[in-house]
């Protein structure tokens, strides 16, 4: 039904005002101008000794020891994924998603349940294997990770 969805908005041209309104947003180097280049560089704060207790943990992300903010931009996010296409280490990909997005105590819990990370991995299979329907149903099936959460694994 998504597709159809997107199919009918595709074919409605937005009104001239809109048009006008956005091209003034995407002009303004303190709107929408900082995303002309695409938003991987998008960052935002985290206190990396406040994950302590998550494991796995990415390498590339601060060392948590650091009790002051850091930041991690959507590009870093996006760099795990890209390892664990190599690694199959999608539980550090999860982790790293969470990081730019959500706190370590629900992802804690997440964790806890997730099999030691295999749940990822599966689900990883299953996208490839089956689609993405079949893949956010194994995935929605984890205990506190629920839509809101497991769609942020894409940034």
């Amino acid at each position: 039904m998504a597709d159809t969805l997107d199919e009918s908005l595709i074919a409605q041209s937005l009104p001239a005002d809109a048009v006008e309104s956005l091209a003034r947003w995407l002009a303004n180097p303190d709107r929408g101008g900082r995303y002309a280049r695409g938003t991987g560089a998008h960052s935002i704060l985290f206190v990396p000794s406040s994950w302590m207790a998550i494991e796995p943990w990415p390498a590339s992300h601060a060392d948590r020891s650091v009790t002051g903010p850091r930041t991690v931009s959507r590009g870093d996010v996006v760099a795990v994924a890209e390892a664990a296409l190599q690694s199959g280490n999608w539980a550090e990909a999860f982790v790293a998603s969470q990081v730019w997005g959500y706190g370590p105590g629900r992802t804690g819990k997440v964790l806890a349940r997730s099999h030691d990370g295999d749940v990822f991995k599966d689900a990883v299979f299953l996208l490839r294997d089956e689609g993405a329907l079949v893949a956010y149903e194994e995935l929605n099936r984890v205990h506190r990770l629920g839509p809101a959460f497991l769609t942020k694994a894409r940034p």
